[in-house]
């Protein structure tokens, strides 16, 4: 008998940090894991830093060049047939 209440004490004390339960079935008034302390840096690209990105082609390495013009508005789905104009050259 005594067995038996310390497996289902041990049942009771499990949650998502010490079993493979996700964190959605702990209950509600658990207290929330502690966040690591935050380190005084703004969010993003730090000052000094080199960004990494694709550089754009020059015009004489351009072979063609094509225009996209939806044909419905992504939004509302109107058709923009007669708002598209003429296509860039």
């Amino acid at each position: 008998m005594k067995s038996r209440i310390s497996d289902l004490e041990a049942q009771i004390k499990t949650d998502s940090s010490n079993s493979s339960k996700p964190p959605s079935s702990d209950p509600p008034w658990q207290s929330p894991a502690p966040t690591k302390p935050r380190s005084g840096k703004k969010p993003g690209g730090q000052p000094g830093h080199v960004g990494a990105f694709r550089q754009r082609l020059t015009l004489e390495r351009v072979k063609h060049i094509v225009n996209y013009v939806p044909e419905t508005c992504g939004y509302c789905h109107a058709s923009l047939a007669e708002q598209a104009g003429s296509p860039l050259q």
